[in-house]
């Protein structure tokens, strides 16, 4: 998970100044975006609150309680479609990754390498993308079309048959607490939020609807949105002080996150209320730090 932080120092803000490109700087626990320095303020109207029964708040899960969620209220595994229908952790699996497929083409297609690739796999973008299997590489709309319907298939499957299974963990364990680990069951995990996000988290729309009055109003005149970008999806484009476009989109990843995706590439995900708050700098030619956070106390919401 990761954080939006405000702009570096002063001094070092300056020496970034005029940076022909918004710079991605990958470190071992920190994705740095960089742009120019500013001030700003997230948007607070949108924030949602989440109310919640309160009975059982601040109460630790035990290990029984963990072992119980990764069993009875886990799914059993069917990972193979060959063996039958996925289980719903499985299908919403593999439907991250037709995404990240489907993103896959198109930074081949931005970096002029589609062709080798379309042609050694086309059989299999065709059936996990439902791109038709052409001589000739997909278009930048046809691939663009496939990431929004993968993405729009992956919030459908979540709103349904994942759902009544995270519902049945928040139903039974509403307001208990946990810090995640690599053996946090994934249902688990998916109806919790940080202690410090409750009622703060808001909803996919609320973010895209935010974006769009706000780009709406005039940021600034070189700030625009994407067009056709699906219902779940949605991309900023601004023009940098070398003269050169910079794109950050921000796509749905599961109830409350979203995928950010910088110049195409997918650099981290933020809670929606964070991703507002970096929509806002982008949008306004100022630089944000996403940090990963070290795990942090969840409770079940």
């Amino acid at each position: 998970m990761h954080s939006v932080q405000p702009p570096p120092s002063r001094n070092t803000s300056a020496r970034l100044q005029g940076a022909p490109h918004t710079r991605v700087m990958p470190r071992p626990t920190t994705v740095v975006v960089k742009g120019t320095q500013k001030t700003g303020e997230p948007i607070q109207q949108l924030r949602v609150p989440a109310g919640f029964d309160r009975s059982r708040e601040g109460q630790p899960l035990n290990p029984r309680d963990l072992a119980s969620i990764a069993t009875q209220f886990t799914p059993k595994r069917q990972d193979d479609i060959s063996r039958g229908k996925l289980d719903p952790i499985s299908q919403s699996e593999q439907l991250e990754k037709a995404v990240k497929n489907a993103r896959e083409l198109k930074r081949h297609q931005e970096m002029g390498t589609l062709g080798r690739l379309w042609a050694k796999g086309k059989a299999l973008y065709q059936r996990v993308l439902g791109i038709p299997a052409t001589t000739q590489p997909p278009s930048t709309t046809v691939i663009d079309r496939a990431i929004s319907n993968r993405v729009s298939a992956l919030k459908a499957h979540h709103e349904g048959e994942l759902r009544p299974v995270v519902d049945a963990v928040r139903a039974t364990f509403q307001g208990r607490t946990f810090i995640p680990d690599s053996n946090t069951p994934t249902v688990l995990s998916l109806a919790a939020v940080p202690v410090a996000k409750l009622g703060k988290v808001i909803t996919l729309e609320a973010l895209m609807s935010g974006i769009t009055v706000m780009v709406r109003n005039g940021v600034r005149a070189d700030v625009t949105i994407t067009p056709d970008q699906g219902s779940h999806r949605i991309a900023l484009v601004r023009v940098n002080p070398g003269g050169a476009r910079e794109s950050l989109e921000f796509s749905y990843k599961r109830p409350g996150k979203v995928d950010v995706v910088l110049n195409g590439r997918v650099v981290g995900n933020l809670w929606n209320d964070d991703a507002m708050r970096a929509a806002e700098l982008f949008a306004r030619g100022q630089e944000f730090t996403m940090k990963r956070k070290e795990p942090e106390l969840h409770v079940v919401a």
